[in-house]
């Protein structure tokens, strides 16, 4: 009586069927299995920070070594002095590094660490540090050119016009403000508060306008946030002069007192007050007892040179005034040689 072992059996069927599998059946390789790689890259060295503006440090560093290569490097920075707590603040494939954004006048530190494809970090690096450069001054410069505006001879009851030039070759706006001191015959003409941008240029106007015969002084302040000086003085001068005019024949409308045989020199004269030739008359006597030509309104010496010693001005009759009158009041007299 045979009697099978179940096992026996098991095993048995186990064999044939590897051998009936002959070459399909694949045994591992051991000498191809992979090789996990544990060794970190080497410590970067020679790390140095180099401040480049107020916003601005640069890092260099020498390469660090690895058995199969470097990948990356990862940036670390602490702010302050004598800080040590770094945080990740990048990472770069190069031996150098830029870090921007920064606060002006701050110290600031670094350390580098290499990292290889496996995920391998090298030692930390040597510290560096360094400090922001200061905040660039943002200025105003002013100029302001010409800085003395002269007027000479202006006749009273005209205005004449002059400019200087101001001009901003700073990196901030300069903010103006204009004040006139002096004789108030000088005048603003525009704004006397506005702004002047960077690279721009602003003309001011100055009016002058005699009320009287005589020399006028003043000075116009050109007062800005410039530092250096904050404020630029305008000197203005003028004279007011009585007005001229030129004589002829027929400009009977002007009172003229000329020693000019004609009464019309060829040249421009003073100019008096104005007599209506519709209502006044003139009369003029010379040194010598003579009349002087009475052309209404033009005084003339029929014996140049001689000045004229006395002048009257007759008032023409109207319907109202039924005889003339002499020197009317209201009516001022003016002598000249």
């Amino acid at each position: 009586m045979n009697i099978r072992h179940p096992i026996g059996c098991l095993a048995w069927r186990v064999l044939t069927s590897l051998v009936l599998l002959g070459s399909a059946l694949t045994w591992p390789n051991l000498s191809q299995a992979q090789v996990v790689d544990t060794q970190p890259p080497t410590r970067p060295a020679n790390l140095t920070a180099t401040a480049v503006s107020s916003s601005q440090i640069s890092l260099s560093w020498t390469a660090s070594t690895d058995n199969v290569g470097v990948t990356r490097y990862r940036v670390f920075r602490c702010e302050g002095a004598g800080c040590t707590q770094t945080v990740l603040i990048g990472s770069t494939a190069t031996t150098t590094y830029s870090d921007t954004g920064l606060s002006a006048n701050t110290r600031y530190r670094y350390r580098v660490r290499a990292r290889d494809a496996a995920g391998n970090l090298s030692p930390n690096s040597n510290f560096a540090g360094a400090t922001t450069l200061p905040a660039q001054q943002q200025d105003c410069n002013i100029a302001v050119t010409p800085t003395a505006l002269a007027f000479g001879d202006v006749s009273v009851g005209t205005s004449a016009t002059l400019s200087t030039t101001l001009s901003n070759s700073g990196t901030a706006a300069c903010t103006v403000t204009l004040v006139r001191t002096g004789s108030a015959d000088f005048a603003v003409s525009g704004a006397t508060s506005f702004t002047v941008a960077p690279g721009a240029s602003r003309a001011v106007s100055i009016l002058y306008t005699p009320a009287g015969i005589g020399a006028d002084t003043g000075n116009l302040a050109v007062n800005s946030n410039d530092p250096s000086p904050p404020t630029v003085n305008v000197a203005l001068t003028g004279t007011g002069v009585q007005q001229q005019v030129l004589c002829t024949p027929t400009n009977l409308n002007r009172s003229i007192n000329s020693t000019s045989q004609d009464g019309c020199p060829d040249a421009t004269v003073p100019q008096q007050a104005t007599v209506p030739n519709t209502s006044y008359s003139v009369l003029a006597i010379n040194d010598l007892g003579m009349h002087c030509g009475d052309l209404d309104t033009r005084v003339s010496s029929i014996l140049p040179p001689f000045q004229v010693l006395l002048a009257q001005v007759v008032q023409k009759q109207t319907a109202t005034n039924t005889r003339p009158t002499l020197n009317p009041a209201g009516v001022s007299v003016f002598y000249s040689a």
